[in-house]
């Protein structure tokens, strides 16, 4: 290399050279490497440093080839830093494609002596004393006409650019955002780019993020972190209720754009060695820092974070000057890191962002984090993965270290600030006349019948729980009132001065219910003042804040069946349509969705099923193994066996495996697509995050397709046994399962679904000698005890817990889905307690929940206040139903302009949640009419008015009811329908079989014996 150039040579934009019939081209976006040599037979050697800027340790270029397998030894001939080892040069990368990157392997590299230029001014600049030069030789195996190489993985601006625009194109809580423009800007083309992450309004009250990356133009650790970690806030925007973020994944944009390692390009003498801008805070001498600054300035931020990745670690480390709360932050990093983070390394340059920022009071807390580079935590196939997956875990411990230092509540369930300051609410606000047969249960339904009871129920108090005083203010006049909570028995209370006390009433649930007696048609109380229990009268009556947050309507007077019982009981009780219907159907999905099923053994998602959305997902691929199991059940032939197997095996491509970190651990994604995610269509990284929701349901289809007798091995038991325990582990407050990873809400129906698959999953591994924990069914108890203290009088339960408006408080159909899929999975554990209703035990079952014990709530003994509920329940569905032409439908949105409606009560997979839950009511409860009816008029209207037989591309079920709203892919599953349209058949056959041989406890198990 005796003609090699010197570094004064060197110019942006890389070079194009051809050397014995092969090309090198770092003349692409972002490439790194020049001066191009042939030292010897199939030996080529190159420089990486550019100019005279220090340090050098970077390349990416293209090499193309004129015979396809050729061998090179390729030689980069001046990377300097210290360590000189192996271990570091394992970050070198190649690629067939310039975007999918795959590790050389060290076996295939090797440390050689660094080759100068013969400059022996320029030679000599290499070495700073730490840092000396080196030369790598790497064996390559040229399989292609076109191979990539790079060291380290490399980060693009034109694959930045991308990424931050479909984020925002995917999410309105997204916007990208240019913020300035650099020496180079207008020759690469790309100015500095900007994310802003939050909801709309103001950002005051929010905590206020600042993450950087890219001050180091060749640590795309850093940056791949940063795209991580926005993709997570992207799969967790409940976090913006608290948080806002600015997001700048690459700051130094020419150094990435021309092949730099650490600094700038100086704009008058590009050969130069440029800036370190990550030491230029203080100065904000270049375009760069005075660009950021001006954003941290205006912003500021609570907290700055900017990503770095050392060479040369194992671990990660934290650099920063000593400041009050750090040690609360690294202990939350650390909670969430896949790899040990190292101890905190005192770092006070006073150059460097954390400094300034902290010395110039513009930022509370302010750290450099240095991420992993070569070090991949369990399960991450790439570098690229690893450096996302790194981002992630970050923003994880991030925030909730932030929500600890700031005192932001984890939860959303606990944001308002509740109190036991008296309230005062006026009686007539919040009373309603229910239908009759919510107060004359077992009587015939053939009318309904009049009667005094009105229910008078506040909900959303802003109390904490615990027991108050109800004080009742009468009507003049009224000299005894009659009164009774939770359905108990009726009592007399005789007021004094004008006022009737019920003592010590428990508010497990921030509301209170009552049934008052009219006095002559009206309501004879005026006022109910609730305080702490012993408050005297005039002290509450003093202290009352009025309780004015909503005026309940049940809307019972909207509907029409309601007002004309007997047209709508005549139809309800009709017999048209039955089993024999519905097991047409199931064949009719299952055949169809068998059909779409890939059973190419070398395809990726051999076992899925190719949805109607274009998707492979898992939920669908367990549905689809309950009904292919069933299918095998009933016929035997082993081909639908087959089938199950291959779909089970597929659904367990989406369970995640994070050893030690329990949020994810055991969990199953969710490909979604929209403001959820990015690309989630095929299952493929970056994954999504874990989803309550789907986690619970593939958990009940995984157990439903071994009660069809689908074969359970070690390996089924240990991914169920993971997968209840993800569930398990999913109850941030006692009973409060989460709706997804991230989420922060109480979400009544996600808890109904994590307790059900609690108990369900402990009972299917029971049977397999799966060893299911003891502390699985007490975890349920929790959750029935917190889930059923937030049911209303209705019967419905408010989507979010103690919660005011349409998915609440009245007979909407905005509550049909919710209503529909919480309470159907919270029946599929019905054989075993707490969820087991057992005639014996309800004879000495209590009336109110309050008088149970937390050991009471994980037995049998709740059958009887769950009967109670669960008739509620059904009553509700009742109310929300409505004559369509000779059949019975749900009600939906009718309005002729949906907007962006996703109008989710329309969906068909609400009807069949609703009619698989009555069925699963009658068998429970033993009340089996008019639920058996009503589920099977649904079905009936299906069949009826949502059936295609036309074209066999599009499911046998039609999605939805207005073909013009917007789908969502959890909603839009003919597998699901099909595995609800099994369990309503085996519930019909059950009940069947209980009307021909009724037994004295009223109820069968599952295989016709008596409890």
């Amino acid at each position: 290399m005796s003609d090699a150039r010197g570094y004064r040579d060197w110019r942006p934009g890389g070079e194009r050279t051809t050397l014995d019939g092969i090309t090198f081209d770092s003349t692409v976006h972002c490439g790194a490497g020049w001066d191009f040599q042939q030292a010897g037979p199939d030996h080529f050697r190159f420089r990486a440093r550019c100019g005279l800027a220090p340090y050098s340790w970077r390349a990416h270029f293209t090499i193309q080839t004129d015979r396809v397998g050729r061998e090179i030894t390729l030689e980069v001939a001046d990377f300097n830093h210290f360590g000189q080892e192996l271990w570091q040069e394992q970050a070198t990368v190649n690629s067939e494609d310039g975007e999918n990157w795959a590790k050389l392997g060290t076996h295939r590299i090797e440390i050689v002596p660094w080759t100068p230029t013969g400059r022996a001014q320029e030679d000599a600049s290499i070495d700073d004393g730490r840092h000396p030069p080196y030369g790598v030789q790497y064996r390559l195996r040229l399989s292609q006409q076109t191979t990539w190489f790079a060291s380290p993985t490399p980060y693009t601006l034109a694959h930045s650019q991308a990424h931050q625009e479909a984020l925002a194109a995917r999410c309105d809580f997204f916007h990208v955002t240019e913020i300035g423009r650099t020496h180079y800007s207008e020759d690469h083309g790309h100015p500095i780019l900007m994310t802003t992450v939050s909801r709309p309004g103001s950002n005051n009250g929010k905590i206020r993020v600042v993450v950087l990356a890219g001050e180091h133009p060749a640590e795309s650790a850093g940056m791949y972190a940063c795209e991580g970690l926005m993709e997570e806030i992207l799969r967790s925007v409940d976090i913006l209720a608290d948080f806002s973020f600015w997001i700048i994944p690459v700051v130094n944009v020419d150094g990435v754009a021309y092949g730099r390692t650490y600094h700038n390009v100086d704009p008058d003498n590009p050969i130069a060695p440029g800036v370190n801008v990550a030491r230029d805070w203080a100065d904000r001498s270049q375009p760069e820092t005075r660009a950021v600054w001006e954003i941290i300035e205006d912003v500021r931020p609570h907290c700055v974070i900017n990503l770095h990745n050392g060479r040369h670690r194992r671990e990660y480390e934290v650099c920063c000057p000593p400041q009050a709360d750090l040690g609360t932050m690294l202990r939350r990093l650390r909670e969430e890191l896949p790899v040990p983070l190292e101890h905190w390394r005192q770092y006070s340059d006073e150059g460097a962002l954390a400094t300034v920022a902290l010395k110039r009071g513009v930022a509370d807390i302010a750290f450099c984090f240095e991420t992993l580079l070569l070090r991949k935590p369990a399960g991450c196939p790439s570098f690229t993965e690893s450096y996302r997956r790194t981002g992630m875990h970050i923003i994880r411990g991030l925030v909730r270290g932030l929500k600890e230092i700031y005192g932001k509540p984890q939860m959303l369930a606990l944001s308002e600030t509740l109190t036991t300051q008296p309230v005062r609410c006026e009686a007539e606000r919040f009373a309603a006349r229910l239908p009759g047969f919510y107060h004359d249960e077992g009587d015939s339904w053939e009318s309904l019948r009049d009667h005094d009871i009105l229910n008078v129920e506040v909900n959303g108090l802003p109390l904490q729980a615990g027991h108050y005083d109800v004080w009742l203010g009468l009507r003049a006049g009224v000299e005894a009132l009659d009164v009774r909570r939770d359905a108990g028995a009726w009592q007399t209370l005789r007021p004094q001065n004008g006022w009737a006390l019920l003592p010590s009433v428990p508010v497990p649930a921030r509301m209170v219910c009552l049934d008052i007696r009219a006095h002559e048609g009206a309501l004879p109380v005026e006022t109910l003042v609730i305080a702490p229990e012993g408050t005297p009268l005039e002290r509450a009556e003093s202290d009352a804040a009025p309780f004015e947050r909503y005026t309940r309507d049940t809307l019972a007077g909207e509907k029409a069946h309601l007002r004309d019982w007997a047209p709508f009981h005549a139809r309800l009780m009709a017999d048209a349509f039955g089993t024999d219907d519905l097991q047409a159907m199931f064949d009719e999905i299952v055949d169809w969705v068998a059909g779409r099923q890939l059973l190419d053994e070398g395809d990726p998602h051999f076992g899925g099923i190719w949805s109607e959305e274009d998707k492979y997902d898992a939920r669908d691929a367990a549905a689809a193994a309950a009904c292919f199991s069933r299918k095998h059940k009933r016929t035997g032939h082993a081909i639908w066996l087959d089938r199950a197997l291959a779909a089970r095996a597929y659904a367990y491509k989406s369970q995640m495996h994070e050893t030690g970190n329990a949020a994810r651990d055991g969990g199953f994604v969710h490909m979604v697509n929209g403001i959820w995610g990015t690309h989630f269509s095929r299952l493929e990284p970056p994954y999504p995050g874990i989803d309550g929701v789907d986690t619970c349901v593939i958990v009940h289809q995984l157990c439903l397709a071994a009660e069809y007798g689908l074969p359970m091995d070690a390996e089924d038991i240990s991914r169920l046994r993971q997968a209840i325990q993800w569930v398990a582990n999913n109850e941030p407050l006692p009973g409060v399962f989460l709706h997804h990873e991230g989420a922060t809400h109480d979400c009544q129906n996600a808890n109904a679904l994590g307790i059900g698959a609690l108990v369900r999953g402990y009972e299917a591994l029971q049977a397999h000698a799966g060893g299911p924990r003891a502390d699985w069914l007490r975890a349920a108890g929790r959750g029935l005890k917190h889930y059923m203290s937030g049911q209303e009088a209705i019967g419905v339960w408010p989507y979010i817990f103690a919660s005011v408006g349409r998915r609440g408080q009245a007979f909407h159909f905005d509550n049909v889905p919710d209503h529909g899929i919480g309470l159907f999975h919270l029946t599929r554990g019905w054989r075993l307690p707490p969820l087991r209703i057992d005639p014996e035990a309800e004879v000495i079952c209590p009336s109110r929940p309050d008088q149970l014990s937390d050991d009471d709530w994980t037995s049998a003994r709740t059958g009887g206040l769950l009967s109670r509920a669960l008739k509620r329940a059904a009553r509700w569905y009742l109310c929300v139903s409505r004559v369509d032409g000779d059949t019975i439908d749900l009600e939906y949105d009718t309005n002729p302009e949906l907007g962006n409606d996703i109008c989710f009560s329309g969906f068909t997979w609400c009807r069949f949640t609703a009619a698989a839950t009555l069925l699963r009511i009658a068998v429970m409860t033993g009340e089996v009419e008019p639920w058996r009816h009503l589920a099977l008029r649904l079905m009936e209207h299906v069949r009826a008015s949502r059936w295609q037989t036309e074209d066999a591309s599009r499911a046998p079920v039609v999605a939805h009811a207005r073909p013009e709203a917007k789908l969502a892919t959890w909603c839009q599953a003919a597998e699901w329908d099909a595995s609800m349209i099994g369990e309503m058949i085996d519930d019909l056959e059950l009940l069947d079989r209980q009307s021909r041989a009724p037994q004295p406890g009223g109820l069968l198990s599952s295989d016709g014996a008596p409890w």
